[in-house]
């Protein structure tokens, strides 16, 4: 039997670390047994990395994956934005009438659009990978205004594309539940695969913590940025505040691309801390050595509609590594995953704050817990489980 042919359309580009994370670490296992064609948009400084370029085309070519690369357009975000869509709409017309394609995968709204539109010149089915839940983010985040004329566009493609998609993923369950109530003759929930971001537990793994710690050092950890909008920077300066103040053992590490001397400023506005309070810039392929240094990790983000649709990387990476969290409810499952499994602990409230942080403390000091973690991620977050469940929706949609 000839393997299914697949278009790959993304808006990310494979060479940045997202890219390799989030895309090239399912499609090359994938590759094994369906036909890939990916098209993607790069910029600028990315491409110029002639080395980085040729390690990412080489993983393709090796992989059978053919790999088409659009110029990612950087200047006025609207004009980009509509000059990126209409050349990523003609170049996608083009493809799918040189190859007969089984399938396009449209990983974002931005690429459904265009693959609804593709869908109904030509036929090919596509697969809606939502990723989060776009409408809602663009008005939470002020990009558009809620029941605007751009907001009734949005809503009115988003609708059409759920109508008239072969097969949804969708990063969570709570966001399926929330669109199959808002469309509810879209028979959502049957064709749909909830997938969460997951990662390369072969990298991000961890030694044996439970053997190997020593004395009563406890280091936590903050992964990723805090400054986007989207984070809880009350809960965490309270929470850091309070575990310092507390807990001489403790010292706590940022890892993040943010400018540390903002976060610092912002977190620690008196120097209270600023011996105990550390920064860091990693390379995605630092952070497997890394993670498992820490005793735990603390993340927060604002509990909107559209957070609801969100599963955070970070949280894969870290529970890969033995690392139990502390985070806040209302965010896709997280809390759900969390509680059930009994890998961390749940804040709702800045109240709740200093109970909270006792009892975190008192979970890494358990017995088990990193292996605990460990076996959660497996379950639920590798790159393999992964792999299977886009399998599973690729053979699902009928040719």
């Amino acid at each position: 039997m000839s393997k299914k042919k697949i278009l790959y359309l993304t808006r990310d580009g494979l060479l940045e670390p997202l890219g390799q994370s989030q895309i090239l670490s399912y499609l090359v296992p994938l590759s094994k047994n369906y036909n890939f064609h990916i098209v993607s948009f790069e910029k600028q400084d990315d491409l110029i990395n002639i080395k980085h370029f040729e390690s990412i085309k080489s993983i393709c070519i090796n992989n059978n994956i053919e790999w088409t690369v659009l110029k990612y357009d950087s200047g006025f975000r609207v004009i980009s934005i509509l000059y990126g869509f209409i050349k990523l709409f003609f170049k996608t017309f083009s493809l799918c009438k040189q190859n007969k394609f089984n399938l396009i995968h449209s990983r974002s709204y931005y690429t459904a659009f265009i693959s609804l539109f593709i869908y109904k010149i030509t036929n090919v089915p596509f697969l809606f990978d939502m990723r989060a839940l776009w409408p809602e983010e663009l008005a939470e985040s002020g990009r558009i205004k809620k029941n605007g004329y751009a907001w009734r566009i949005v809503k009115r493609l988003e609708n059409r594309c759920l109508k008239n998609a072969a097969a949804i993923v969708s990063l969570t369950n709570a966001a399926v539940l929330y669109l199959n109530d808002t469309f509810p003759n879209h028979a959502i929930e049957a064709k749909t695969t909830v997938i969460p971001t997951c990662a390369n537990l072969t990298d991000f793994n961890y030694p044996d913590k439970e053997e190997s710690k020593s004395g009563n050092k406890i280091i936590l950890s903050c992964v990723g940025s805090v400054l986007s909008g989207w984070f809880k920077l009350d809960y965490l300066i309270k929470s850091i505040d309070y575990l310092l103040t507390n807990y001489s053992e403790i010292t706590f590490e940022f890892i993040t691309r943010d400018d540390h001397k903002i976060i610092a400023a912002k977190i620690d506005a008196k120097n209270k801390w600023e011996e105990r309070i550390n920064f860091r810039s990693l390379a995605f392929s630092e952070m497997p050595n890394t993670l498992p240094n820490y005793s735990g990790s603390l993340f927060f983000f604002t509990p909107n509609i559209s957070k609801l649709g969100s599963a955070p990387t970070r949280m894969a990476e870290l529970l890969g590594c033995g690392v139990p969290v502390m985070t806040n409810g209302g965010v896709g499952d997280v809390a759900d995953i969390v509680t059930e499994n009994e890998i961390g602990i749940v804040i709702d409230s800045l109240d709740e704050i200093p109970a909270r942080c006792d009892k975190f403390i008192d979970l890494i000091k358990g017995e088990l817990i990193s292996k605990k973690c460990r076996n959660v991620a497996l379950e639920l977050f590798s790159v393999d489980v992964g792999v299977r469940k886009y399998a599973q929706a690729y053979e699902s949609v009928n040719d």
